[in-house]
Formats: structure tokens, sequence, C-alpha cells
């Protein structure tokens, strides 16, 4: 087993050296997008909202992402703010495990998550520190959510035209 990872560093350390840069303050980045990304996610539905929402919480945290969960009426939506990587990181998790229940109570993969928004972030840092879950009573509050986002626009021009519910 440790003969197996001395060999995969070996193979690949020169990939992971060729990516490092050494940058003019002295820290160490990756030459690949250190560029803040926000993403929107809406979730279709959840039947074990516990077990969903605290698999989400753990990935962003995990991830070092930034954002809500927030729930609107049956509207279940994820904003997250965070590295590019990062942020396509949770995207695929969420696609490829298990994070539900179906029906039958069998642990089950999210096949009807959509990805409405994936863009470089406006202002270029991040808004949210901490990944929260939020109840919005209202459209309103939910509005608001986006606001301190500086993502007014993309609720406006992605999100209102695309539910009804939110006219």
């Amino acid at each position: 087993m440790v003969l197996m990872m001395i060999d995969w560093m070996k193979d690949h350390w020169k990939d992971y050296a060729r990516q490092m840069v050494k940058s003019c303050d002295g820290k160490i980045t990756s030459q690949e997008s250190e560029e803040i990304t926000v993403a929107v996610l809406h979730i279709d539905h959840m039947r074990s909202k516990v077990k969903y929402t605290k698999t989400l919480v753990k990935w962003a945290e995990d991830l070092q992402l930034g954002g809500r969960l927030m729930f609107y009426n049956h509207l279940i939506l994820v904003l997250l703010e965070g590295l590019t990587t990062q942020v396509k990181e949770f995207i695929v998790r969420l696609r490829t495990q298990r994070v539900d229940v179906d029906s039958a109570g069998r642990s089950c993969k999210e096949r009807m998550m959509r990805v409405l928004v994936e863009q470089p972030h406006p202002s270029s840092c991040k808004r949210y520190t901490s990944f929260e879950v939020v109840d919005c009573t209202s459209v309103s509050a939910l509005e608001a959510v986006f606001k301190m986002s500086e993502l007014s626009n993309v609720y406006r021009t992605e999100l209102v035209p695309e539910f009804k519910l939110l006219h």
C-alpha cells in the first residue's frame, strides 16, 4: 500500500509542480484559475431533508465554499461561492454521490439537479464565509440573499423568469 502511494506520488508530482508557481508576494499559488465563481443550483426535491442538508453543509465546509441552501415554498436553491475548482467539485459530488433516499427508502443520487448559473463572481470576492441553511418566508427574503452576495441581476435575469412563483 505504501509503495503504491510512493509510486503514485512519483508519477503525479511533476504535474503538480508544473501547476505551482511562485507569486510576487512569495506565496505559492496555482496557475489554474483562482477566480471566485458563483453557482446557483436548483434541486427538484428532497425526500430526506435532514440527511440531504447535512450532506450539503459538510461538502461545502470540506471544499471551503460559502453560500446558502434556500427553501421557499417548494423551491430549493443552492447558492455557492468559492474557487472555481471547488464549486465544480461540489457539483460533481452532488451528481455522483448518494445524497437522498428514493420512495422505497434506499439511498440514491441526485438526478434532477440543474445548474442555473455558473459564472465568475461579479465582485471577485466572496460575500459568504460559511454555508448556511435559510428558510425564506417571502420572495423578498429570497431576493435579499442574492442582494447580500451582489447577485441581484442574477436573481432578476435568471431566477424570476425561470420560476413563476417568484413573480
